[in-house]
C-alpha cells in the first residue's frame, strides 16, 4: 500500500522489497554439451540439472542458467565481474576456450570476451588498469571501434589515424594513446594472406582459428575499396561459423555478402551463385525451407547461366526436392528436369548419385 502524496514510498505497515543477483538465462541447443563445456571448459560447477529442459553452473559467486531450446535467443551476451581477467584468460586459454577477444583494457573494466558453443558471450571483467592504454571494443558483427577524446566511439576503419587520414590534433594524439590492434595495424594488401592461413585452418577442423583469421581479414577489408573481395571474405567467414553450428552469426554475413553482390549485379555471378548456395544450405539447416529454396532456384538460375553443371545438379536438386516437400509438384518437376540434364552432362559421380536420390524421392 502507498499513500497519495507518496505513490511509489512503503509506508511504515509495508516492508521495502529487495532485490537479489540477477541470472542469465543462456538458450542452448544441446543441454547436456553445454553443460559439460561450461564444466569441463569454464571451471564451473553444477547446481542442478534437468536433462533435456534447463541446469545452473555457477562459479563461486557467479551463477548462469542454461536452457535448451526455450528462454531466449542463441547469441546473447553476459557480464560477469572477476577478480583477474587476466589470470582467468590464461587459464580458459590453456583448457581450450573459445576467446573472442583478448583481454583489452577500458574506462570500466580490462575484460575479455569468451564465446561458448552457442554463440553466447561472456564479458569478464575486472578492475581496469591504470598503467594500460584503452584499447579496441569488439562489437557482435566483428568489427573493432575506438573510443574517442569526446566520449564517443568511431570505427576502426573511420578516419584511422595509423593510415594518415586523422583531420585534427586530438585525432592524432588518440592515435598516441591507442595500441594499435592487429588488426587495425595491417594494411589491407594483407588480407588475401589472412584469407589463405583462414582456409588452412578451416581444412585442419580449426574453425576457431579459421574464423579469427577471416575476422581479421574482413576488419581490413572493411577499410578498403572493393566491396566484392569484401563479400567473399564475409561469404566464407559466414561458411566458417556456419560449420561452427554458429547460425545465428552466420546469416547476417550472408545477407551482407548477397546486398554487395546485387549491388554489383553481373560483375561476380560465380560468387554470387556460391553465396546464394551458402545462403540456402544455412535457411534449411536453420528449418526455414521456404527461403532455403528461394536462394537454391536463384543460385540454380546463375550456375545455369554460367553452364555450371555440378552446381545446376545440385541446386535444381535440392530446388526439386523443397518445392515437392511443399507440395508444389510442378515446379517440383521442372527442377528436377534441369538437375538430371545437368547430373546427366556431368562427369561427377557425386551430383549424379544425389539427383537419383531425390528423383527417387519424388516417385521416379
Amino acid at each position: 500500500m502507498t499513500t497519495p502524496e507518496h505513490p511509489s514510498q512503503p509506508t511504515s505497515q509495508q516492508t521495502p522489497v529487495t532485490f537479489h543477483g540477477a541470472i542469465p538465462i543462456l538458450r542452448v541447443r544441446d543441454l547436456a554439451a553445454s553443460v559439460d563445456h561450461y564444466v569441463r571448459v569454464l571451471g564451473f560447477a553444477t547446481d542442478w540439472h534437468y536433462p533435456g529442459s534447463i541446469a545452473s553452473v555457477s562459479r563461486d559467486r557467479c551463477s548462469v542458467f542454461l536452457s535448451e531450446g526455450d528462454q531466449g535467443t542463441s547469441g546473447t551476451w553476459a557480464w560477469i565481474g572477476v577478480s583477474d581477467a587476466t589470470a582467468l584468460h590464461d587459464e580458459l586459454r590453456a583448457r581450450g576456450a573459445t576467446i573472442r577477444q583478448e583481454p583489452t583494457n577500458f574506462a570500466w573494466a580490462l575484460e575479455l570476451q569468451v564465446e561458448d558453443p552457442d554463440g553466447n558471450v561472456l564479458r569478464m571483467g575486472s578492475d581496469p588498469r591504470a598503467d594500460v592504454p584503452f584499447g579496441p571494443w569488439k562489437d557482435m558483427r566483428g568489427e573493432l571501434w575506438f573510443a574517442t577524446p569526446e566520449g564517443g566511439w568511431r570505427k576502426a576503419e573511420d578516419g584511422r589515424a595509423e593510415n594518415g587520414t586523422a583531420e585534427d590534433g586530438e585525432a592524432r594524439n588518440e592515435k598516441a594513446e591507442t595500441p594499435a590492434s592487429p588488426v587495425s595495424a595491417a594494411p589491407v594488401s594483407a588480407a588475401p594472406e589472412l584469407k589463405e592461413a583462414a582456409e588452412q585452418a578451416r581444412r585442419a577442423g580449426n574453425l576457431p582459428e579459421a574464423r579469427r583469421l577471416y575476422e581479421e581479414a574482413v576488419a581490413l577489408q572493411r577499410a578498403g575499396d572493393d566491396p566484392l573481395q569484401l563479400a567473399h571474405t564475409v561469404r566464407h567467414l559466414g561458411d566458417v561459423l556456419r560449420e561452427a553450428r554458429l547460425p545465428h552469426l552466420a546469416e547476417p554475413h550472408y545477407a551482407e555478402a548477397l546486398a554487395i553482390y546485387r549491388a554489383h549485379a553481373g560483375e561476380q555471378p560465380l560468387n554470387q551463385a556460391n553465396a546464394l548456395r551458402s545462403h540456402a544450405i544455412l535457411k534449411h539447416e536453420m528449418g526455414d525451407d521456404v527461403a532455403s529454396r528461394r536462394s537454391w532456384e536463384a543460385a540454380a538460375r546463375l550456375y545455369q547461366q554460367l553452364d555450371q553443371r555440378e552446381g545446376v545438379a545440385e541446386s535444381a536438386g535440392w530446388a526439386a526436392r523443397l518445392a515437392w516437400r511443399s507440395g508444389d509438384l510442378s515446379k517440383a518437376r521442372e527442377w528436377l528436369s534441369a538437375a538430371r540434364a545437368a547430373s546427366d552432362a556431368s562427369s561427377d559421380p557425386t551430383a549424379w548419385k544425389f539427383v537419383r536420390e531425390v528423383g527417387l524421392e519424388l516417385g521416379g
